[in-house]
């Protein structure tokens, strides 16, 4: 056996297996620009939605009038160090219905804070109550779902240990094509048998990964209903299709990125489309 085909083979079996981490969420930051007693019954709504988390957790809430800029607001979360931030896109902003925007303090809770930030639909939406009911409908989007334990263990309390969670891993297909097409170019590499093998290795190592999480999960959480989804496409327009036909109730997305201080360009896509399911992001 020549050394890079033995060094081809150990690769392969070097495989990235689930790492079960429990998380929970004991202290939530409800974060509003409403008065005292449209807060407190937008908390009891989301206390009843949200069963997965920790029933003895403590709950503060920020409300009309504490806060009016970002700096202000950053100073209330590092007081009360929360394990969750909660609250919805076009904080303090009359028009809380914009569409190509999620608002200046979501922007920064986001990127500025290390907790997890959910956020809801506007409360005075008409299906608003309606959103909340399936939250434990739980879709993670990833193009690199394997590793990623964080990612996992932060959406699974949603679920309440009994809902359903769907991993969907999206290779990029603009990035594939792209790559595949100075392939075409080299006279050497056999185009067709290093295209299919290649998008074979590509999905196989997802799908490997989540098939430990399965292993793991059935032991840690047997009430879990895990799927998954794993595909070349475009990340909007897939994560799009899933929630419309998975029914989706939160969708989870990282959104932070090590080259640059705004939001993950996918993650930020997805949040701006989806304004009326719940949105986990991390």
């Amino acid at each position: 056996m020549k050394l890079d085909e033995f060094e081809s083979r150990f690769n392969r079996a070097d495989k990235t297996v689930f790492e079960y981490k429990e998380i929970k969420y004991q202290r939530v930051l409800l974060i509003t620009d409403m008065p005292k007693s449209q807060a407190d019954d937008l908390q009891n709504k989301l206390q009843l939605a949200l069963k997965g988390l920790e029933e003895d957790a403590v709950w503060e809430q920020v409300i009309d009038g504490q806060f009016d800029n970002a700096q202000a607001l950053i100073e209330i979360i590092d007081a009360f160090k929360p394990d969750l931030i909660v609250t919805y896109r076009n904080l303090r902003h009359r028009n809380k219905q914009q569409d190509y925007t999620l608002g200046i303090y979501v922007d920064v809770l986001t990127q500025a804070t290390l907790m997890p930030v959910l956020i809801i639909p506007y409360p005075d939406n008409e299906d608003f109550e309606e959103s909340l009911s399936r939250i434990s409908n739980v879709l993670i989007v990833s193009d690199h779902v394997q590793g990623d334990y964080h990612l996992i263990d932060s959406a699974l309390p949603f679920t309440g240990g009994a809902g359903t969670l769907r991993l969907t891993h999206i290779e990029d297909k603009q990035v594939y094509d792209r790559y595949m097409g100075e392939i075409d170019k080299i006279p050497e590499i056999p185009t067709t048998d290093a295209k299919e093998a290649i998008l074979n290795m590509l999905l196989k190592e997802p799908e490997d990964y989540i098939k430990s999480c399965e292993e793991v999960l059935e032991a840690q959480i047997p009430g879990l209903d895990l799927q998954y989804h794993i595909t070349l496409g475009h990340c909007l327009e897939e994560t799009k299709s899933q929630v419309a036909e998975h029914n989706i109730g939160l969708v989870v997305a990282n959104t932070k990125d090590d080259n640059q201080l705004a939001m993950h360009g996918d993650a930020y896509a997805i949040a701006v489309e989806l304004k009326k399911v719940p949105l986990l992001l991390l």
